[in-house]
């Protein structure tokens, strides 16, 4: 939102161009993308929330620009836009400067990991995280892969 969208209406007759004229596109739907964290959305989202129209709400697309781990996001983004005449259609999470640590200090890349290794080093970047929280995020990652894996060795017994 902020930037009014036009088009432009371009008039020709026989020795080229006779007029240019703009035409402004009326917004149906205001529509806003807001990036940053969570103190920069909890401050920014009523003063998108003003530019709603009467009986209209504002869609929004959300990222988040942290390295903390939040598990409940999509609560924390509701919560703050509870009353107000917005609508989150999109929560993204744009991770910092410590995903790129992640392979850049020790010179390895991606093709030389495997995905255990890749989930062990993210892990170790996030903090504040307990040891039982650690704990049961671990356990939930090796169901995962070993549902995957599983399904994969069902796929290829099937012709």
């Amino acid at each position: 939102m902020g930037q009014q969208k036009q088009m432009l209406l371009v008039e020709l007759d026989a020795t080229g161009l006779r007029s240019v004229t703009e035409l402004p596109v009326p917004i149906f739907q205001p529509m806003a993308s807001l990036r940053g964290d969570l103190g920069h959305i909890t401050q920014a989202l009523p003063r998108i929330a003003e530019q709603a129209g009467e009986g209209q709400s504002v869609w929004l697309e959300i990222t988040v620009t942290t390295d903390d781990y939040l598990a409940d996001l999509p609560a924390r983004i509701q919560k703050l836009v509870d009353g107000l005449p917005l609508e989150v259609l999109r929560i993204r999470r744009e991770r910092g400067p410590a995903m790129a640590q992640l392979f850049d200090s020790s010179g390895v890349t991606l093709d030389e990991l495997d995905p255990h290794d890749v989930f062990e080093r993210r892990l170790s970047l996030e903090t504040g995280m307990d040891g039982g929280l650690r704990g049961a995020i671990t356990q939930r990652y090796l169901e995962v892969v070993r549902t995957v894996r599983d399904g994969e060795s069902q796929d290829e017994g099937v012709a």
